[in-house]
């Protein structure tokens, strides 16, 4: 009997014993059960926000280790959300500067390769930023051969730090038509002074050279008008003097009077034959004065004089 109660005690301490443990696991199994389907929020939330959701965010419903986890997730979904949009926003102001500047803008690294053109380059070159970000060598391709090796040689030198002034050459659009383009030039550095190349800036400036050309020749016409009138002066002038000499020695006498009635010219023969001091001016004296002067005395009698002077 007293072996029979002792076995009855043992067999519902044992009983009692898995009751408790199973009642424990049924606690832990619960309480397991909803604290994973917590952290899987937490999990879900971090998957939506790597894929572009920055504004997904995890209840929190307790205060224990789990919730403060929400918690620090939320916080840091917050600032990434945050820091997302100031990008955006830069980006966006970037963007309406550099792609709607009207120069053509592009950023070269520091291996000489092309890393971002704006869209003006189409109308500059007729290229798309995509075809020429797609150019094994972007100056080869749209550089006149002509100025090729100075335009190089200017950008190696930029990419070795130099910043660039003004420099003009020539391209070739992608329809084969020729243009003239002015470019400059400055290093980038990042935000902790390291190296990122070059920035050029690219403008058309055919217009202007059009403009200048035509000055040109029109300055070269002048010139050769100016030679010209120089040739035709200096051939009038040794015209004149060989008049002058002709007319000073012939013995006739010779009195040039202009519509005015004033002498326009005598030669040395006219002012000898009627005896007149060569001293006397006669070049724009009235014509009827100039017998005046005379010491000869044909020229006294009056019907005589005036018909000299009528016939002169």
């Amino acid at each position: 009997f007293i072996s029979e109660a002792k076995n009855k005690v043992l067999w519902d301490g044992i009983t009692l014993a898995a009751a408790e443990i199973l009642f424990v696991a049924l606690l832990v199994l619960i309480f397991g059960n909803w604290l994973v389907k917590r952290m899987e929020r937490i999990i879900k939330a971090g998957a939506a926000m790597s894929a572009g959701d920055y504004s997904v965010r995890v209840p929190v419903d307790s205060r224990d280790i789990v919730g403060r986890m929400a918690e620090s997730f939320n916080g840091m979904a917050q600032v990434v959300e945050d820091r997302v949009q100031q990008l955006h926003d830069s980006g966006a102001k970037f963007h309406a500067i550099a792609d709607y500047t009207y120069d053509w803008e592009m950023w070269i690294g520091p291996d000489g390769k092309l890393t971002w053109v704006n869209p003006s380059v189409r109308r500059i070159t007729g290229y798309t930023p995509e075809e020429c970000m797609a150019m094994e060598d972007f100056l080869a391709t749209t550089v006149h051969t002509a100025d090729l090796q100075r335009v190089s040689e200017e950008f190696r030198r930029a990419l070795e730090g130099n910043h660039g002034y003004s420099m003009d050459f020539r391209i070739i659009r992608k329809d084969g038509e020729m243009a003239w383009a002015s470019a400059h030039w400055r290093a980038i550095y990042g935000e902790n002074n390291e190296y990122l190349g070059i920035r050029s800036s690219i403008r058309d400036i055919s217009r202007r050279k059009q403009g200048e050309m035509a000055l040109h020749s029109a300055v070269a016409e002048l010139e050769k008008s100016r030679d010209m009138q120089q040739t035709y002066l200096a051939q009038s002038r040794q015209e004149h003097a060989r008049l002058f000499a002709l007319l000073s020695a012939m013995n006739l006498g010779i009195l040039f009077v202009g519509p005015d009635n004033k002498v326009k010219y005598s030669n040395p023969a006219f002012q000898h034959i009627w005896i007149i001091p060569a001293e006397t001016p006669l070049v724009d004296m009235d014509a009827d004065k100039v017998l005046r002067h005379s010491a000869n005395v044909l020229a006294r009698p009056d019907h005589f004089s005036k018909h000299l002077l009528k016939v002169a």
